[in-house]
């Protein structure tokens, strides 16, 4: 018997196969009850996980008060390189709930479900078995909640509409239909976040390369219909909204091969049992392909006259077709940003590689056995990694109370993104989102119709807005100024103003908090009035 028929031959029911699959099903289970846990605790958490997170609120609090974030009126406060679909759909339950760091997450918490919902219909048309196609649902979503995944961010969301937009055609056999819901998906996850477009890409060219190239070119020009009417609706209403998620995605990206290099390893040693399991599979498929019969008859691998025909006359497997386009946009785009760290990893590897994977195994045979311990070591993995307990330890922090005694116990505060939710929470708006540094990022450019208002009066909103905040403290309206350490120092944040504050103010209070999930700590100095 050859290793492949050994791997691929009936496991049978012995006492160890049994223990196996008992210990794998305690395992799953085991394993949804912890995320389960971690996801209330880290929604019930009331500071923030990540310095930025009070982004969206703000974006939210401009809602509420009737106002328009993508406008000069909120520049550049409420500057945003995401797209605007998360902050539509929770501003209703901001609306009825509050704008509060537990509504928010409560919304991205749905959208992750609806993912797991997703990835699990899928991956039971796959695998029959329902705990492998639990392990498979729930790998992805450790993955996607792990390192501030349960956060206020569309990511979640994108995800979602990026998952959609992309199993959705593969589940109808790519029918008319099938298309016209992945277009419009597609569409929307772009206006969720930019990078979440790739859908489009996937679908289009897989349609294009291995269905039919009338339907690939017909599916491009509904995407393109599409886009069109969103875009212009969009840029009649949100006048700086490409200003924002286009040109300051731009300008605002930093780019490090090393940081994609420890990505990518990082990547491995959180996967490794898996991959070790996917590589089997892929000695199995080459031994298969090495031992196929060929048939006599052959027939032109490229087929280019023929618009009803694809433009390769094969097969490929559309979830390694997935991966392996999310892989390439990944190493050669977006594992290069500095800004995110595993983020993209996540959302765009890790869903097709499982799906992938898990339609290969037989829970039957041997190798279907063999994968449970493998499978069982992964979550062990992930979850110490993404999911450690440790990381709910800032829900009780002593410092991060104290931090927001002294938000609640002020009235006007020049604030650091660390304290953003704190000060929307109470139902004003902040000076800095987190993202506002990013608006005084933009270099010149050329003025563009299509994108928005020329760069003279982008500059001239933002010197305005740096006087106000030059005056107001050389006027003493602020009663804390409450700064990471550093921030003064920095010239895309308060350099500006340092020499006007230590006039006025004094430092009298300095102490850290942490953000566990992220792996983050920031000082934070507590200024007051000089008493004269």
């Amino acid at each position: 018997m050859t290793i492949r028929e050994y791997l691929l031959s009936d496991a049978g029911t012995s006492r160890g196969a049994m223990f196996l699959k008992i210990l794998f099903r305690i395992g799953i289970i085991a394993s949804i009850l912890w995320i389960a846990y971690f996801i209330f605790e880290t929604i019930t958490t009331p500071y923030p996980i990540e310095y930025r997170e009070g982004v969206s609120q703000v974006m939210a609090q401009i809602f509420l008060k009737g106002g328009n974030p993508f406008t000069l009126e909120y520049q550049p406060l409420a500057m945003n390189n995401y797209g605007i679909v998360y902050d539509l759909v929770v501003y209703p339950f901001a609306a009825l709930f509050g704008n509060t760091l537990a509504v928010h997450r409560s919304v991205t918490f749905l959208f992750l479900l609806s993912t797991f919902l997703l990835i699990f219909k899928r991956v039971s048309k796959d695998n029959k078995d329902l705990y492998f196609t639990l392990a498979c649902s729930t790998i992805i979503l450790i993955s996607l909640t792990g390192r501030d995944g349960l956060g206020a961010f569309p990511s979640a969301a994108g995800v979602f509409l990026f998952l959609a937009a992309t199993l959705i055609p593969f589940d109808r056999s790519f029918d008319d239909r099938g298309l016209l819901i992945s277009a419009l998906i597609g569409v929307i996850a772009y206006y969720t976040k930019p990078y979440f477009v790739l859908s489009f890409g996937i679908v289009a060219s897989y349609v294009f390369l291995f269905i039919s190239k009338k339907k690939g070119l017909l599916y491009t020009l509904v995407f393109a219909l599409i886009f069109g009417v969103f875009y212009f609706f969009i840029r009649q209403v949100f006048s700086l909204y490409f200003i924002d998620t286009f040109l300051g995605n731009i300008v605002n990206a930093t780019r490090s091969l090393g940081h994609l290099y420890a990505q990518l390893i990082e990547l491995a040693k959180e996967f490794f049992p898996v991959i070790v399991l996917a590589f089997g599979f892929l000695f199995l498929r080459v031994n298969n392909l090495k031992s196929a019969h060929v048939s006599e008859e052959s027939r032109p691998l490229v087929n280019i006259l023929s618009f009803d025909q694809p433009w390769f006359s094969i097969q490929f497997d559309y979830y390694f077709y997935f991966l392996l386009c999310s892989t390439l946009a990944f190493v050669f785009v977006l594992g290069l940003h500095i800004g995110a760290n595993m983020l993209y990893a996540y959302q765009l590897m890790v869903p097709p590689f499982c799906l992938w994977l898990f339609q290969k195994i037989n829970p039957g045979t041997r190798l279907g056995l063999i994968s449970i311990p493998l499978i069982l070591l992964n979550f062990v993995l992930l979850v110490f990694v993404l999911l450690n307990p440790n990381f709910l330890s800032e829900k009780n922090s002593q410092e991060w109370a104290r931090l927001y005694n002294y938000v609640n116990d002020s009235t006007h505060i020049l604030n650091s993104p660390v304290i953003t939710s704190a000060i929307v929470e109470r139902g004003t708006l902040p000076v800095d989102s987190g993202q506002t540094e990013y608006y005084y990022r933009f270099d010149p450019y050329p003025h563009d119709k299509f994108l928005g208002p020329d760069y003279d009066i982008i500059k001239s909103n933002g010197r305005k807005y740096k006087d106000g905040i030059i005056d107001s403290v050389k006027n003493v309206k602020y009663d804390k100024v409450i700064l990471s350490k550093g921030e003064l120092l920095s010239d895309w944040k308060y350099a500006f103003v340092y020499g006007d504050l230590i006039q006025h103010y004094q430092l009298t209070d300095t102490f850290a908090v942490d953000m566990p999930q992220v792996d983050q700590k920031w000082t934070v100095e507590v200024w007051e009035p000089i008493r004269r």
